[in-house]
């Protein structure tokens, strides 16, 4: 009974001391008399406004304060950052043993609002700039010296929550505009060394359009005296919704764990998972000194199953029906990334696309933007990714168009302003690139960029049992583009060339070129009309498949009978075979090309036909596509006879836009040759016995004494009376 009456006493008093002391409180401290010189204090040390409506106390269940309305604001009036209402309570027990707990921590609506005008100032300067101290040392210290850092108190919360938090963020200068708005944080049971729950959510707002919205769960690690901080695991899930170039709302999750030690200046991310729109994406990371000279390391591996899907739920990218169904459905990438504020580094990249795997190194210094790098590809074949031949192609009613379609003639070719930033230096080879079914091997490029001019230092590459090689540039640092380029080819087989480009079994042979054009524009239809060079093409040993010229000229025989056979001696045996090959032989073909204003044509053009000698002229038009060849016909004796062999027997061949090869033969000028060689022979004959039966009619027998004028007069008589009548015979023949 003595126990426990002293111990009643003991209760007694202590609830005599504490309503004592919760009545002094009340009665003589106000917390609003705080609320000057909290803001004499923020004036003289901000040069803003700070304003407070009211402090509250709270004595039950805990001991707390509490505000109505907080705001800090420019001289000029413009809100800068504000709160609605807050709420701060502890608890009192714990005091006794000089622990802080914090039972309740509330913010009830807080904004922030940052503007920054063209110059890129703000009012925020002020609050962010640190007050002057008497330190010399301008970094702060990171010292895990227990006597520095260890704090007098050991803090805890059962929980930190606000609510319905927004922030706005305006940059006139970049033309940016953020909204965060519905901003929700909530920590539970937080101790320093003790890992706590944390929650977050948010939606952000671009020019008052809902752009995403964040839910993310994690469990917060906070080493005050050590100066680490962990997230582990940190689960984050981002609704995109109208995010600028998302074709439509998709959901990104994120899991990833991370270590944060300022006092090593050191940030991990073990690992860090990432999906979205079917690509899945693994990361690993490791910064250092990331407070003085920032570096990190980093292995990347990102891989999607079917990247048509994602092109399109990502870019609203929906290809057209493609040669090969089942191209774009592996994409895998990996790489290991290293860098720091002065460049970055990608070294073991491995890119593949479905058979296709490209290796290599690349390397971007982050001053100038400059791009070095050494690529190789082991094969791909274009063909397999071009839409599908016109012919084969099936109407679709589920085709979407995304973006309105243009003639390819008038689409934008070069993105001027991003090469006129782009500066490298590239080295690229490949082992085959099929495109056209024309098979390319052991293919190697060097190139540069410098401020918009991009250069092809070299270009090799075998195909067509042959080789090329090439180089040009590209100009974009004027308004308009010009390009240049000049090559040279040995030895390439022409057949699978036209087939692989026309489409056409057209012609055989062995062709060796070279070229140089250049032309200005962005566009296919202003590069062609402005194209300016020159050619010469060498073919041998080849055939002109579909078509005998030697064959035309002899099916127009029949047509000229009676003239050859007038022109024929009559014991003439024709010599024109029974049957011609359905080819044309073609042992050598020269020609020189003048390339100007999008047409191509021949300064000299000479062909042995075998059979047959060939000149002519040729016309290619680049924007139609169409090709007139005219070729004059000289036939061998072998095949007819020293007469016919004489004439040029015209021959126009047309290639029109279907790709189609046809030939035929201009009659009117045989016609003529003939005639004219007719006329000639028979007016030899005739003259031969006029003008002998003419001297004898007229006696004209020159003597040895007669003048030289005298012989001539005579001739010149018996000239005329000959062409008078030959000009009647003639009359008479035709």
């Amino acid at each position: 009974m003595h126990i426990l009456k002293w111990f009643s006493i003991l209760i007694l008093a202590l609830f005599i001391t504490l309503t004592a002391t919760i009545g002094y409180v009340l009665l003589v401290l106000d917390p609003n008399d705080f609320k000057k010189p909290a803001i004499d204090w923020f004036h003289q040390n901000y040069d803003l406004s700070l304003e407070i409506q009211n402090f509250n106390w709270q004595f039950f269940p805990n001991i707390g304060i509490t505000t109505d309305q907080l705001e800090i604001k420019t001289l000029k009036g413009e809100r800068l950052a504000s709160i609605e209402s807050a709420k701060f309570a502890v608890s009192t027990l714990p005091l006794l043993q000089q622990s802080i707990q914090i039972s309740q921590v509330t913010i009830i609506k807080p904004t922030i609002t940052y503007h920054s005008d063209a110059n890129g100032n703000s009012e925020w300067g002020k609050l962010l700039t640190p007050t002057p101290t008497t330190s010399t040392n301008d970094k702060p210290s990171l010292s895990t010296d227990p006597t520095q850092q260890a704090l007098p108190f050991k803090i805890t919360a059962q929980q930190l929550t606000l609510k319905d938090g927004t922030l706005t963020y305006k940059d006139a200068q970049k033309n940016i505009n953020y909204e965060i708005k519905d901003l929700f944080f909530q920590a539970d049971n937080v101790a320093l060394n003790h890992a706590f729950p944390i929650k977050l959510k948010a939606k952000v707002f671009d020019s008052k359009s809902l752009a995403l919205s964040i839910n993310s769960t994690s469990k917060l690690m906070l080493k005050l005296e050590q100066n680490q901080y962990q997230l582990n695991p940190l689960n984050l899930t981002l609704s995109l919704l109208n995010v600028p170039g998302l074709n439509k709302p998709q959901t990104a999750n994120i899991q990833l764990n991370t270590e944060l030690d300022l006092n090593k200046e050191t940030l991990s991310i073990p690992k860090m998972q990432l999906t979205l729109a079917g690509i899945n994406t693994d990361l690993s990371l490791k910064a250092t000194q990331i407070l003085s000279k920032p570096s990190f390391k980093a292995q990347i591996s990102s891989s999607t199953s079917n990247l048509q899907h994602t092109l399109y739920d990502l870019a609203g990218l929906k290809l057209p029906k493609l040669n090969d169904p089942q191209i774009l459905k592996q994409l895998q990438i990996t790489t290991k990334a290293q860098g720091n504020t002065q460049q970055l580094t990608l070294e073991g990249l491995n890119l593949i696309i479905d058979d296709s795997h490209l290796q290599g190194s690349v390397k971007v210094m982050l001053a100038d933007t400059t791009l070095t790098g050494s690529l190789s590809l082991n094969t791909i074949d274009l063909d397999r990714y071009l839409p599908e031949n016109e012919e084969n192609r099936t109407p679709s009613k589920t085709v979407e168009q995304t973006m309105p379609q243009q003639p390819i003639a008038n689409t934008t070719l070069i993105p001027a302003q991003a090469l006129h930033d782009l500066n490298a230096n590239l080295s690229i080879q490949a082992d085959k690139i099929i495109y056209q079914s024309i098979p390319m091997h052991n293919i190697a490029l060097t190139m540069t960029a410098d401020q918009g001019l991009i250069q092809l230092k070299s270009l090799q590459l075998k195909t067509l049992e042959g080789n090329i090689q090439g180089q040009g540039y590209l100009d974009v640092r004027k308004q308009i583009p010009r390009l240049e380029f000049s090559s040279r080819a040995e030895n390439l087989q022409l057949h699978p060339l036209l087939l692989g480009l026309l489409q056409q079994d057209i012609a055989t042979g062995t062709l060796s070129f070279s070229t140089q054009f250049t032309t200005e524009g962005n566009s296919f239809d202003h590069w062609i009309k402005s194209l300016i060079g020159q050619s010469q093409l060498d073919l041998n040993n080849g055939t002109l498949k579909g078509t005998n010229l030697t064959q035309i000229a002899h099916q127009s025989f029949t047509q000229f009978n009676p003239l050859i056979n007038a022109l024929l001696p009559k014991d003439y045996k024709e010599k024109v075979p029974p049957a011609f090959q359905k080819d044309t032989e073609i042992r050598s073909l020269l020609a020189k090309l003048k390339i100007e204003n999008g047409q191509i044509t021949t300064e000299q053009l000479t062909a042995d036909l075998g059979k047959a000698k060939s000149n002519g002229k040729a016309k290619l038009d680049l924007a139609t596509q169409t090709l007139d060849l005219n070729l004059n016909l000289k036939l061998d004796e072998s095949i007819s006879n020293p007469t016919i062999a004489q004439l040029s027997w015209p021959i126009g061949c047309k290639l029109n836009t279907e790709s189609l090869f046809s030939c035929k033969l201009n009659s009117q000028p045989v016609k003529k040759q003939l005639e004219k060689m007719l006329e000639s022979k028979t007016k030899k004959k005739l003259e031969a016995k006029l003008q002998e039966k003419l001297k004898n009619e007229l006696g004209l027998k020159p003597k040895q004494n007669d003048t030289k004028q005298t012989i001539k007069d005579q001739e010149d008589q018996i000239k005329n009376s000959i062409e008078q009548k030959l000009k009647h015979k003639f009359e008479d023949f035709f």
